[in-house]
């Protein structure tokens, strides 16, 4: 991609480095610790995917004023946008414990997913890099709650389920040219990159 280091947090951005994203000459990271797909996830304690999702827009209406509507969609339609994000989503529900409620949790997950993305293409954006959920179960914390310090199936089961649906959505998402012209996606696996590293640690 050419960065030599992350691009800077939204909430960071100097005046210099404000100015470079404006004009389309650097990325901006709006990603934030402990936020989830769903505003409830640790309300309160993050800037959710909704919020992230306005965030750009505010940086999107600054290239507009800057470089003019052409210029800006222009840049932004070369753009790359990456998405990481679920797992503490996965962390929230797991805690209250509601298991019966999964298909509903899944549905409320992908109806913010996809209105994220829609909101996203509505402001220019066209490429999308997007990163399942990984085998949350197999994270240090969930195996050293193991009295064998094995994995936590459930865990990775809840993982697992909402990737399938992800997959589902990004599926849905790229067919319908009609509304979303031009939309294109890349799927990072990153539960198989887990589960096949765990099985084969060596380098």
């Amino acid at each position: 991609m050419g960065f030599q280091r992350s691009p800077p947090a939204y909430l960071s951005l100097t005046p210099r480095s404000s100015r470079l994203v404006v004009r389309g000459l650097g990325g901006v990271n709006y990603a934030s610790g402990g936020a989830g797909i769903l505003d409830s996830t640790f309300a309160g304690r993050n800037i959710p995917l909704s919020k992230q999702v306005r965030n750009f827009g505010t940086t999107r209406a600054q290239m507009v004023a800057s470089l003019g509507s052409t210029a800006a969609n222009d840049a932004l339609s070369q753009s790359l946008f990456l998405i990481a994000i679920g797992t503490n989503d996965m962390a929230a529900f797991a805690i209250t414990q509601q298991q019966s409620d999964v298909a509903a949790f899944y549905g409320s997950l992908i109806s913010n997913y996809s209105t994220a993305i829609t909101e996203l293409y509505g402001m220019g954006a066209r490429k999308f890099g997007v990163i399942n959920v990984g085998q949350i179960g197999c994270a240090p914390l969930q195996r050293a709650q193991s009295p064998t310090g094995a994995c936590a199936d459930g865990m990775n089961a809840l993982a697992a389920g909402f990737d399938d649906a992800l997959r589902s959505l990004l599926g849905r998402l790229g067919s319908d040219q009609q509304r979303l012209q031009g939309l294109a996606y890349s799927l990072g696996d990153l539960y198989g990159l887990m589960q096949a590293t765990i099985a084969d640690p060596r380098p």
